[in-house]
């Protein structure tokens, strides 16, 4: 992992650097090799060791704050940050890495405001706009993101990875048929790549008799939720197969609208006449509020149903609530999505309430650190696949999860979820309202204040006694 710098050209005006001792500067060198290589914890060990003597050098500071936060400890990294900027107001790597900083901790107003103000000479009109389209968009100020992402784009036309980050904005802001349009533009950002195929891809047009090919992509709950169109692409071709994550497989087996499923790893032979990838459905099928299908049907096999029943027997007695702290850490905005499991140690206090752990995944041993085995009954170690977890949560009474697949899972089939919504939430969910168009039982449970799972705890706290003295009427 590189030392993290801002997203821009690097190169502050020259300026006269505090003395350091020989020493000092080696190991600071030193230390800034090992950073580069990954070794975070041994440099910052070393930065530490160095920084009676080289404290008042700017470039010191922002590494430090770069290899805190690395470590997780934001607020030490943002102070940093701070510290750095004010040594040296030109630098455009300080003055970036502190807004990556602020932007770790939700402080998107504080970015904002930075880009608002900065006056280094090397921070560019487009950096500004490209900056203050990032955090209005966060601040889930669309109109104004948008627009600043437009000025981005009219500076930098050749930066066609911000066509798909105005997509984002535009679908965040609700305009469904718009973004959709952009979002193709997904495969500009960053290092993804789209998958190559033989055969050319869908153009929306029926064929009859002709067959298709629907390739995952994104994440798995991205792949359920779009699966609602299935049946609709189904009616258009004689033939439909899935390309799919092995967790997804056997939930669209033995399904009438689908005659393949083939586990992406394992796919010998490509020989389909045309091809899609899942998000498109969204975009063909014109997908927006007031237009959207049911959920999809999903496959719960019978040997599934027969080990979910074993391991839940004996808690009918109780509410049962199957639960999920932390999605894919590919995820983007995994660290405002994910919470501490400690919070849904607090349900447990609930009288009549038994918790389920559906997560699996890096974050399981939270159970144990955090002390919850036992409150909370890791039913999803043993499980092989998605279709494992399915059949679990047929057999709950509610599933409270942040927005993993788990949301989408539970929901689809039919399961009062209750999804934590982190701020600002996933364009799928809008930025309002506890109902979705997207699933009717599902609940959205909203952060009032960026970052603040304290008090969406304390509700959904509050509402799951409440739900217990409805059902114990």
């Amino acid at each position: 992992m590189a030392v993290e710098t801002a997203d821009r050209e690097a190169g502050a005006v020259p300026r006269k650097e505090p003395v350091v001792p020989a020493s000092a500067r080696e190991r600071m060198d030193y230390a800034i090799k090992i950073h580069r290589e990954g070794k975070t914890a041994e440099a910052l060990a070393i930065y530490r060791e160095v920084a009676r003597d080289v404290r008042d050098h700017p470039r010191f500071w922002t590494l430090l704050g770069s290899a805190l936060r690395s470590e997780g400890n934001i607020g030490a990294a943002v102070a940093c940050q701070m510290r750095a900027v004010e040594l040296d107001p030109e630098s455009l790597d300080s003055f970036g890495n502190l807004q990556n900083a602020l932007r770790s901790t939700g402080r998107y107003a504080e970015a904002l405001d930075l880009a608002d103000r900065c006056t280094a000479r090397k921070y560019t009109e487009f950096h500004r706009q490209f900056d203050r389209a990032r955090d209005l968009e966060r601040l889930e100020r669309y109109t104004e993101a948008i627009a600043a992402y437009d000025r981005a784009i009219e500076l930098r036309p050749e930066r066609e990875d911000l066509l798909f980050l105005r997509a984002l904005a535009i679908l965040g802001g609700g305009r469904f048929a718009a973004g959709l349009r952009e979002y193709r533009h997904r495969w500009k950002y960053k290092d993804v790549t789209k998958p190559p195929r033989p055969s050319p891809e869908w153009d929306g047009s029926a064929q009859p008799g002709r067959s298709v090919a629907v390739i995952g992509e994104q994440g798995l709950g991205d792949f359920i939720l779009t699966s609602r169109y299935l049946p609709r692409l189904a009616e258009m071709f004689g033939h439909v197969k899935l390309v799919l994550r092995r967790p997804l497989c056997r939930l669209y087996e033995n399904l009438d609208h689908i005659d393949e499923v083939v586990e992406r790893s394992e796919e010998k032979r490509r020989t389909e006449d045309t091809h899609l990838f899942t998000m498109d459905l969204l975009r063909h099928f014109d997908a927006r509020p007031g237009n959207v299908p049911p959920p999809a049907t999903l496959n719960v096999p019978v040997t599934a149903r027969q080990r979910a029943s074993k391991l839940l027997a004996g808690g009918e007695r109780r509410l049962r609530i199957g639960i999920a702290w932390a999605g894919s850490p590919t995820y983007s905005n995994a660290a405002h999505r994910d919470v501490a499991v400690e919070h849904f140690i607090t349900l447990a206090e609930v009288p009549g309430v038994q918790l389920y752990s559906l997560y699996k995944g890096a974050r399981e041993g939270d159970l144990t650190t955090s002390g919850a085995i036992g409150l909370i009954d890791n039913i999803a170690a043993s499980e092989r696949d998605l279709a494992d977890t399915a059949a679990v949560i047929d057999e709950l009474d509610l599933v409270i999860t942040t927005d993993t697949s788990i949301a989408h899972l539970s929901a689809s089939l039919g399961q009062r979820t209750w999804c934590l919504l982190h701020m600002p939430a996933f364009w799928y969910w809008g930025s309002h309202g506890e109902r979705t168009d997207w699933y009717p039982t599902m609940r959205l449970v909203r952060q009032t204040s960026i970052g603040d799972w304290t008090e969406v705890f304390a509700r959904v706290r509050r509402d799951l006694k409440n739900l217990m003295d409805t059902e114990t009427r």
